[in-house]
């Protein structure tokens, strides 16, 4: 028996099958290191942006709204003034309840002009405590009130021998609003405001922790499953791997109906319209 034909048709089909193993390999390896390329671009940007985050001072970007650019680190917590004893028990709180930073903003506040001004003001002095008393050397004592709004002012002070009190109150809260926002090119920013146009911010540290938000190289990963019916039957399965918008894997494809047929290619999903 003649074995050379069935043996010629096998090598045939083993090497057009080849052909495809290989072309669908070389496409799976030009986009692995596509998307390789992209990471070490991604890391160069992100290190320039760092670079000049670091140099960066807070801005106001319209009246009463500060802005500084924030930097990008897996360890937020070291750009803070752990020597601080309130910051030092922020470090031990998030350590004790196992959590991670995802950012830390550090903003000082300062008036931008003193609280000063004319206050209401009354004098008095001690009277006689009897009928015809002269008082010597009485005491004369003057209390003093002022509102600078959400903070209030009042005292006294007194003569012979000088003698003075005052008190501060808090007569509204100070609110301060801090938001992280990220630009198209990636870089991230940090706004402070606050509800006092007196009191102005200075945005001493802002930085982000992005390795929280970037996804796992294992979530990329996707499975296909095809299914045609016809004048025979189609399926198909594969694997992809890739970004949010462009995804690419090997598949399989098998036909069933007047003939048996096995298919091997490459998937190809782009999503124009993802973030």
């Amino acid at each position: 028996m003649d074995l050379k034909p069935a043996l010629s048709t096998a090598g045939d089909l083993f090497l057009k099958h080849l052909k495809y193993v290989f072309l669908v390999a070389m496409l799976v390896v030009a986009f692995i290191c596509h998307q390789v390329s992209v990471h070490k671009l991604q890391s160069q940007v992100v290190s320039w942006q760092n670079a000049a985050a670091q140099k960066d001072k807070t801005v106001e970007e319209q009246k009463g709204v500060y802005e500084k650019l924030a930097v990008q680190t897996a360890d937020a917590m070291s750009l803070l003034d752990t020597k601080d004893q309130q910051i030092a028990g922020l470090q031990t709180q998030i350590k004790q309840a196992g959590e991670k930073l995802d950012n830390a903003v550090s903003v000082g506040l300062t008036w931008k002009q003193a609280y000063e001004g004319a206050a209401n003001a009354t004098q008095t002095t001690p009277a006689p405590t009897k009928p015809g008393e002269v008082v010597v050397n009485g005491r004369i004592r003057v209390d003093f009130s002022k509102d600078f709004g959400y903070l209030g002012v009042s005292g006294y002070t007194m003569t012979t021998p000088p003698e003075a009190w005052i008190s501060v109150k808090n007569l509204r809260p100070l609110k301060l609003t801090v938001a992280l926002s990220q630009s198209k090119d990636g870089a991230w920013h940090s706004y402070a405001t606050s509800s006092e146009d007196n009191v102005s911010a200075d945005i001493i540290v802002a930085a982000v922790n992005p390795s929280l938000r970037d996804e796992h190289w294992y979530e990329r990963i996707g499975f296909v499953g095809d299914l045609g019916l016809g004048d025979g039957f189609l399926g198909g399965v594969g694997v992809t791997w890739g970004t949010n918008r462009l995804e690419v894997g090997p598949e399989i494809w098998m036909t069933a109906g007047m003939s048996v047929g096995k298919f091997l290619g490459v998937s190809i999903t782009y999503h124009p319209w993802a973030r």
